[in-house]
């Protein structure tokens, strides 16, 4: 794995997995049942990645692959499992220059994917999946600030995303509403 850079933590099966991203493409790494046992690596694409997240965006109890390519690259799409291996479903229509930040998970009930790009427009984008169009969707949640990291947490009942927006040298915080 060359280049390898993206990472994170995903429940799948009721395990604590791994996916990492690198030049050679997106894994998933599953620890062993015991300490002493053999770490299974699944190789899931082999499109070159910065940065990959694991969730069920369509609700069909499979996870699709969503993910940031090449390296801090323009591109963001969403890959769906179909016979056994993952196939690309869905592309950002414009380019994101050097995406960075990336969250994956529950906003406001409903699975979604955050990510940020530091040129270009610099905006800070949500897609979920719209289950009647069958499709999915994208929300500018801020424009022109250069996310460099962002991660989401829930207090006192508030949905809070945190963005470290390095193209204005700000830390925001966006309290989200359903």
């Amino acid at each position: 794995m060359l280049k390898n850079h993206g990472y994170y933590k995903v429940e799948d099966c009721g395990l604590q997995t791994s996916i990492i991203s690198s030049d050679s493409g997106v894994y998933q790494f599953i620890p062993p049942e015991n300490p002493a046992g053999d770490w299974e690596i699944r190789h899931l694409i082999k499109e070159a990645a910065s940065d990959a997240v694991l969730m069920d965006f369509d609700g069909d109890g499979e996870k699709e692959l969503a993910v940031i390519s090449p390296f801090h690259g323009d591109k963001i799409s969403i890959w769906k499992k179909t016979d056994g291996e993952y196939r690309e479903v869905y592309a950002y229509d414009k380019p994101a220059e050097f995406n960075h930040a990336i969250f994956g998970g529950m906003l406001c009930g409903r699975p979604a994917l955050v990510i940020g790009h530091r040129q270009g427009e610099r905006n800070l984008l949500a897609f979920t999946y719209n289950p009647e169009q069958e499709s999915y969707e994208v929300q500018i949640i801020d424009r022109d600030c250069g996310p460099a990291n962002v991660y989401k947490y829930t207090k006192g009942g508030e949905e809070i995303i945190i963005s470290t927006n390095h193209g204005i040298d700000e830390i925001a915080m966006y309290t989200l509403t359903p």
